[in-house]
């Protein structure tokens, strides 16, 4: 999270990259420059500085392409494609079920027929004839009905198929792909069905909000790579040392929210420090080569549901908390029991 004068700093340098680079200021190109701006995309700091690097000019074309390459969700993309999958599953049911209509009526007809012919008091030989076309046309009439049962099976099949896909897009769009955490999406939902379900029966609820210290240090000296496992790592820790009720969250770079349901204050700054002496015991070192990163420290805030609180509030409180821990010198918990004028 972001101080107001950090977020005013932001908003005056994209401003800038826009006008340097003469691209229109439209919300798609200021998305764009804003992550850059902040560097909470680092992949795509580094494709720009590539760019800016080779005297690329960078144009409204590429800033579009930038836009769909990383900030386009895999949710989006995937839904698009179901929704294609399943048009296209209908398209070949009303096709079938058209040209089985078609039969049906045929078939209706050429009994109408038979019917008036035996009727006129056919003689032997015309029966015989009647029996023949009847027998025909019950045979097209079947077949028909087993090229339906077999499509309609098989779509089924494939119908059954498409939304196990789409419960896996479901599942993965509330997911972070790099931690196995929640993403902000995931938090959103769960941390407001957490603030319902406290105030409809009354029970305590708590947040943990956790931002790593000097993480930047680690992704300048050895690389975003390097970060990237940290952060992974990070997530594993937190998970093993948390309740199967408890939630964990991703809320971004290097930031994560835990939901502690049925925890109140005092307890949830346990768990807070029992997370902070977890992660700051592991002495970590790059995979390749054995160079030393040290230990990892982290700063948390905690803070308690209180009644009418909305999850906007609950996560500012936290955030102050957060920053309060930084404030008075990063690898510590705060709470409110810390700040001198909490949020509400």
């Amino acid at each position: 999270m972001y101080n107001q004068y950090q977020l005013q700093s932001f908003l005056n340098t994209t401003l800038e990259h826009l006008k340097q680079h003469e691209l229109h200021p439209i919300p798609e190109n200021y998305k764009v420059w804003y992550e850059y701006t902040s560097t909470s995309t680092p992949q795509l700091n580094d494709e720009i500085d590539a760019l800016i690097a080779q005297q690329i000019a960078i144009s409204e074309e590429i800033c579009h392409k930038l836009l769909k390459k990383y900030f386009v969700s895999d949710e989006q993309k995937d839904f698009d494609a179901a929704r294609l999958a399943f048009s296209h599953l209908l398209n070949i049911m009303i096709s079938q079920i058209a040209n089985w209509s078609d039969s049906s009526n045929d078939f209706c007809q050429a009994l109408e027929k038979c019917t008036t012919r035996l009727n006129n008091d056919p003689s032997i030989s015309e029966i015989k004839d009647i029996i023949t076309d009847l027998t025909q046309e019950t045979l097209t009439i079947s077949s028909a009905s087993n090229d339906i049962n077999s499509m309609l099976s098989s779509l089924n099949g494939e119908v059954k198929q498409l939304r196990k896909d789409l419960e896996q897009a479901g599942s993965e769009a509330v997911t972070d792909s790099l931690t196995g955490a929640a993403n902000r999406r995931g938090l959103d939902e769960r941390l407001q069905a957490a603030i319902n379900e406290a105030k409809d029966k009354h029970r305590d609820l708590s947040l943990i909000m956790v931002d790593l210290d000097h993480f930047k240090t680690i992704n300048d000296k050895f690389g975003h790579s390097t970060g990237d496992k940290v952060l992974k790592l990070v997530a594993s820790i937190m998970k093993k040392n948390l309740r199967s009720s408890d939630f964990l969250a991703r809320y971004g770079g290097e930031e994560f929210t835990i939901i502690l349901p049925n925890t109140d204050l005092e307890n949830a700054i346990k768990v807070a420090e029992h997370l902070r002496k977890a992660i700051s015991a592991k002495q970590l070192s790059t995979g390749r080569n054995g160079q030393l990163i040290g230990r990892l420290t982290m700063s948390a805030g905690v803070t308690q549901y209180r009644l009418l609180d909305n999850a906007e509030e609950l996560l500012d409180r936290g955030d102050n908390c957060m920053y309060e821990a930084k404030r008075t010198g990063r690898n510590s918990v705060k709470s409110d029991l810390d700040i001198v004028n909490p949020l509400r």
